[in-house]
């Protein structure tokens, strides 16, 4: 009966360690991400897979068009002013509630 309640007393130990509990989800993890591990470089595959040519990855560039990007921010102002408009009108509606009498 000892050994069977040593061995629970003992898993129950091992098992209580590895609860993660919600304090512990604000802490830095020890072990990090497996993308810190994992680099991808030709020099990392075998020729096999890569070939005899080297291959170089193409930047992607974003291509600017000054016209698009105005017109873009005109859209934006138009709709924070839309937004304003309709903040400000239910303010007033609520602030003249007393003022029609819907309010004592």
């Amino acid at each position: 009966m000892r050994i069977y309640v040593r061995a629970a007393l003992v898993f129950r130990e091992k098992e209580s360690v590895d609860i993660e509990r919600f304090s512990d989800s604000l802490k830095l993890k020890k072990s990090g991400s497996f993308y810190d591990y994992l680099v991808l470089r030709p020099d990392n595959f075998p020729k096999e897979l890569l070939g005899d040519t080297r291959r170089e990855q193409h930047v992607k560039r974003a291509i600017s068009n000054q016209e698009a990007d105005l017109q873009k921010l005109d859209d934006f102002e138009k709709l924070e002013a839309k937004s304003t408009k309709i903040m400000n009108e239910d303010f007033n509606d609520d602030y003249n509630l007393a003022d029609d009498g819907m309010i004592p």
